[in-house]
């Protein structure tokens, strides 16, 4: 079992809408192919969640693994059995596709695209389930059919670009600096708990702080000048 994996349930709300509203919000209009093809693919019981989904909402070009997780052994095979014949058929197969098998693991991965990665070694009752157990709010968010669930911070996070725990694991630092890589600005409780379980790496985790409270300052500047112009510039009535 992974050590970032957590099963208790916590006391967190979670919401659902139709997908296509919250991607309409966030100004989507297309979905990558690759993951609108895997999505349509997909048994009952069969879920794509976590950071793909994100990057997808916030328009990263790097938007990590397609993540499939199952309520069973059931929902995995007959989910490999169909995206198996998915990277064959006309939609996919310009790709170069290549399988790499693990125990109750497989990605499929070519050039150039998200590879799909199915997860069969953890069982999930709940789409909400799955993202109840992840880390970070900005990567709650899982597909249920036409729906995307999404956790109860999620979506103000990604539209702020705030970094914040839902619950902290082992993996804290491997995790967090991933999402620091992407952009994302920790907030004061995230940066406090990096602090703690640094250790040897805390003057690296500080300077990284540092530069982005940095940045951020300019921005805010920046935005300062561009509002003080634009008020200055406007014509009188």
């Amino acid at each position: 079992m992974p050590n970032w994996y957590l099963k208790e349930r916590t006391d967190a709300v979670f919401e659902k809408r139709k997908a296509t509203k919250v991607f309409a919000e966030f100004g989507i209009t297309n979905v990558d192919p690759v993951l609108s093809a895997v999505w349509a693919a997909l048994p009952a019981k069969a879920w794509i969640a976590g950071g793909c989904l994100a990057s997808l909402l916030t328009k990263r070009t790097k938007r990590g693994d397609i993540d499939i997780w199952f309520a069973g052994k059931t929902q995995y095979v007959e989910t490999q059995t169909k995206i198996r014949a998915l990277v064959k058929s006309p939609a996919l197969s310009a790709y170069e596709w290549r399988e790499t098998v693990v125990r109750n693991a497989c990605v499929f991965s070519a050039p150039g695209v998200m590879p799909i990665s199915l997860n069969g070694y953890l069982d999930f009752t709940s789409a909400d389930a799955i993202i109840d157990s992840f880390d970070f709010t900005v990567a709650q968010l899982a597909l249920e059919g036409d729906m995307l669930w999404y956790g109860p911070t999620t979506l103000q996070d990604l539209k702020d670009n705030r970094l914040s725990f839902h619950r902290t694991q082992n993996t804290v630092m491997g995790r967090a600096d991933k999402y620091l890589k992407k952009g994302y600005v920790p907030d004061d409780t995230c940066w406090q708990k990096m602090e703690e379980v640094a250790g040897t790496v805390t003057d690296r985790v500080r300077t990284t702080k540092n530069a982005l409270q940095m940045e951020m300052q300019m921005r805010e500047h920046d935005q300062f000048l561009e509002t003080q112009y634009t008020t200055q510039a406007k014509p009188k009535e």
